[in-house]
């Protein structure tokens, strides 16, 4: 969950590894990751640079070379490297580990990795090793043994770390009636933590609470989008257009949202309780509209949709409303070209903007006005934002165990109060005295999760269980009044009266003088006549081999108790605790 990087890692790891002839590698499985690591290093002050076969480095034999996994091969080539290369005294650190263990023992990646460190050493680290490894004995005997730290996403949640969840599974028969209720209510759970943020940040800057960002993922963002099974990408812009286009609907859909949620086929509201602040914030529907446009779409006095290509930074589209307004959105694409021309073919404005940055790599600095974030599953890995706050999936989760794991963990990262950073959620957090919960910080600590197709969102939630956890779909919160009288008022408490016909009640005078005597007599005459059988002689199981002969047996006697002696039965069998405790004896009959 962001604890064991490089960074972190290696520090400690230089203090006891042997100096002579070694060498520091970090293996990693894109080239988004070398990258993202290479920055992580530069950051924390340590020596570090990207391999480069065809030369030496500055730093060589100095630094940290950092490796795609990709270009290891077993022979030279034009792009790659052969990993006899590499032979030495390794330290190996290797990233998202789960990737490469999933190909299984005889994976080319696998065998690249114990040739790296054959004379070394290799530390992997993952949050989905379980379910990488899950189905194949070897690996989970190979990784069982060579675990140092499991601590799994079950274990950082339940000790405090990351956001909340709520996860929203709409049934395939509501989705095909009530798919345009059910986005706005994503839009609106967005725009229910962009309005705490902006109203309320100054109560929550010592929580260090990030802008919120919404976010859809998909498998991938252009495969196939022209095929009706496909084309979730296309189903979200339009849905866009229309919320902005279509005034009157959508302050109706709101309207609906807010008042009436949406009751699915089993008869549970999809929107109990999501919508607390909102629902006490006293704004009407058509005011919510009009904030949305501002807050959401950085455009108060509306405007249609407008997607445009970002000549300037290669595999981004941006989203606005009309060609004058800042950008919205980004989509961050491996061919924009092509997505722009199926954009535009169905119906939506398109357009080109030849100079300009990049949207994406400024979404975490504090000047960027990108509030929606479009992309595919790359943001699994080699991307990293506190800012996640409102996440649907598309298209994702089928069979798809680790990476469902690790996109989840982009969303519930927190930094928590204080400096340094808890990254814990302010419910598991010990507060200074003096410094209070701010009202309504449990919406900007949740991460809401909504899935476009129920059947992959069941997977989804298949998942956190496996992993232990509550799928909090079915979570209400109520929000109890406390009323700050103690020490101002008397409290009433139940107690006896001091006296009863009166004799104190105080030490327990009263119950001994006035109390009940119990008596003994004989029992009711059907206790009499049906006599109880008392097994009183220790039962002594006997267990023989084979060879010896026999079976196990139960040796005991039975006695008759006489009517005189039941009554003192049931009064013994009222006050033992336990059937050992009673010692009777054989002779006599009391």
């Amino acid at each position: 969950m962001g604890f064991a990087t490089p960074a972190v890692l290696l520090p400690q790891i230089d203090s006891i590894w042997p100096k002579s002839g070694r060498e520091f590698l970090v293996g990693i499985v894109s080239r988004a990751l070398s990258q993202q690591h290479l920055r992580e290093f530069e950051a924390a002050g340590m020596l570090a640079e990207l391999f480069n076969k065809d030369g030496l480095g500055l730093f060589t034999g100095q630094a940290v070379e950092i490796l795609d996994i990709h270009k290891l091969k077993d022979e030279m080539g034009d792009k790659t490297v052969a990993v006899e290369t590499f032979e030495g005294n390794n330290l190996v650190l290797i990233d998202e580990g789960h990737r490469g263990a999933s190909s299984g023992e005889e994976g080319a990646w696998m065998r690249f990795r114990n040739a790296l460190c054959e004379k070394g050493f290799s530390f992997e680290y993952s949050a989905t090793f379980g379910q990488a490894v899950k189905g194949s004995k070897a690996l989970t005997a190979l990784y069982a043994k060579s675990i140092l730290v499991d601590y799994s996403y079950q274990y950082f949640y339940r000790d405090g770390f990351g956001k909340d969840y709520q996860i929203l599974n709409l049934d395939e028969e509501t989705q095909q009636h009530h798919l345009e209720l059910y986005l706005v209510a994503c839009l609106l759970s967005f725009f229910q933590q962009q309005r705490l943020y902006r109203k309320r940040g100054g109560t929550f800057q010592a929580f260090n609470i990030e802008k919120p960002l919404w976010i859809f993922v998909g498998g991938s963002v252009v495969k196939g989008l022209g095929s009706k099974d496909a084309s979730d990408i296309i189903e979200i812009l339009k849905f866009l257009a229309r919320y902005v286009d279509d005034r009157a609907g959508s302050i109706q859909r709101i309207e609906h949202v807010l008042n009436q949620g949406l009751v699915t086929t089993t008869g549970k509201n999809l929107f109990a309780g999501r919508f607390t602040y909102l629902n006490t914030s006293g704004l009407s529907a058509s005011q919510v509209f009009d904030e949305t446009l501002n807050l959401v779409f950085n455009a108060s006095g509306g405007g249609h949709l407008y997607v445009e290509n970002l000549k300037g930074a290669t595999g981004e589209v941006a989203l606005r409303l009309g060609a004058e307004n800042d950008p919205f959105g980004v989509i961050n694409v491996g061919d924009d070209a092509k997505l722009v021309k199926l954009y535009e073919a169905n119906g939506l404005a398109t357009g080109e903007l030849e100079f300009s940055g990049s949207l994406f790599h400024e979404i975490n600095t504090p000047l960027s006005k990108v509030n929606l974030l479009i992309g595919s599953k790359k943001f699994t890995e080699g991307w990293s934002s506190w800012r996640v706050s409102t996440m649907g999936l598309l298209n994702v989760g089928k069979g798809e165990g680790a990476q469902i794991i690790q996109l989840f963990g982009r969303g519930v990262r927190l930094k928590g109060y204080g400096d340094p950073w808890s990254l814990k959620r302010t419910g598991k957090t010990q507060l200074p005295d003096g410094v209070e919960r701010p009202k309504y910080i449990g919406a900007l600590e949740t991460l809401g999760i909504f899935g476009i197709h129920a059947d992959y969102m069941a997977q989804f939630r298949d998942f956190l269980e496996e992993e232990g956890l509550p799928t909090n779909d079915d979570r209400m919160e109520f929000l109890l009044p406390v009323i700050k009288n103690f020490g101002t008022q008397k409290l009433t408490t139940i107690r006896l009266k001091k006296a009863i016909n009166g004799v104190s009640t105080e030490f327990g005078d009263a119950f001994r003088k006035l109390g009940p005597i119990s008596t003994l007599g004989l029992p009711e005459p059907y206790l009499q006549k049906n006599q109880v059988i008392l097994n009183w002689y220790p039962k002594i199981q006997a267990i023989k081999s084979i060879g010896v002969g026999g079976k196990r047996a139960m040796l005991y006697r039975t006695r008759r108790i006489s009517p005189q002696s039941t009554s003192l039965f049931w009064i013994l069998t009222g006050c033992i605790s336990s059937w050992n405790a009673l010692r009777l004896s054989e002779a006599g009959t009391t």
